[in-house]
């Protein structure tokens, strides 16, 4: 049996001074010894941040100048022995009770669920790019909803450690190979939400979903079986079919009528923006759009 429950681990690009609000709001409930905190940063830690983590269940481990996708390429060789490992992105700020909230749901889970994902709210970043940028990928766990069958999202998402292929993984291979799997008999459940904060204005927010969708083409062109199917399919699911299930369930949120005026609009601009990233990866790789991604 495994040593411990949980293994949560944040990745961010930058340096660790970018998750002290995550860390300090986590930090008080780690005391049980259930549950085990890692933070994965790709640039350089003050002296002051290192003083003030040192001695705590806190653990920073460094990769310099590495991303967020190099870093999770990683996880194989980082987390062991645990039972659940959770990954948080470097802008998610659990809410109050996420983590004691978090432990009551996995130890009601039933032994053959794979994954299970959490809701995310927008309390902070309300500017309407940023709502857009929020909704494009995030309405399906739209706090307090969260749809059933539940999406596919790499963060606030807790996974069974034992499906975890072991390593080494290349780059892109967690996110269009080992998701698919740990997705097998996912499940989601509303109560350890998370406020997902990313400002995201104009124009710069049309750069980043090219970045992501050019990483996804690159990868697809690398890891799937049929690359230009599986193109042609993301294509289709970014332009044509997500766009539509996504409008119905705003339609229908209770939260809907808060909405900037034009985020409908704003959002399918950045589905053309994420397709179009999307082919330019297929066809010339990745270049350095995963330095643009958080």
């Amino acid at each position: 049996m495994s040593s411990f429950l949980l293994h949560i681990v944040i990745s961010t690009a930058d340096g660790p001074e970018k998750c002290d609000r995550a860390l300090a709001a986590l930090l008080p409930d780690l005391g049980a010894g259930d549950v085990r905190l890692t933070l994965l940063h790709g640039g350089s830690a003050s002296p002051d941040t290192l003083r003030r983590w040192a001695g705590t269940p806190v653990e920073l481990r460094h990769f310099p100048g590495e991303t967020v996708w190099h870093l999770r390429r990683r996880l194989p060789e980082l987390v062991s022995d645990c039972e659940w490992l959770l990954l948080l992105e470097d802008h998610n700020q659990p809410l109050p009770g996420w983590l004691p909230a978090l432990r009551e749901v996995l130890a009601r889970t039933p032994a053959g669920t794979t994954a299970v994902l959490g809701a995310t709210s927008n309390l902070t970043s309300t500017e309407p790019w940023s709502w857009a940028n929020f909704l494009t990928v995030q309405c399906f766990h739209w706090a307090p909803q969260l749809s059933i069958p539940v999406r596919p999202l790499p963060f606030n998402a807790a996974f069974r450690r034992r499906l975890l292929p072991s390593g080494p993984w290349t780059l892109g291979y967690f996110e269009t190979q080992v998701m698919r799997t740990l997705m097998r008999q996912a499940t989601g459940d509303a109560g350890f939400p998370v406020d997902h904060i990313q400002h995201r204005p104009f124009p710069g927010v049309l750069r980043y979903h090219h970045a992501n969708g050019r990483a996804t083409g690159a990868y697809l062109r690398q890891h799937a079986a049929t690359p230009a199917r599986h193109l042609g399919i993301h294509l289709l699911h970014v332009l044509l079919q997500r766009p539509w299930q996504a409008f119905q369930k705003i339609r229908h949120h209770p939260l809907a009528g808060s909405l900037p005026r034009g985020t409908r609009a704003r959002m399918y601009a950045l589905s053309i923006a994420h397709a179009a990233g999307a082919v330019h990866g297929f066809l010339r790789g990745e270049g350095r759009a995963l330095e643009l991604l958080e």
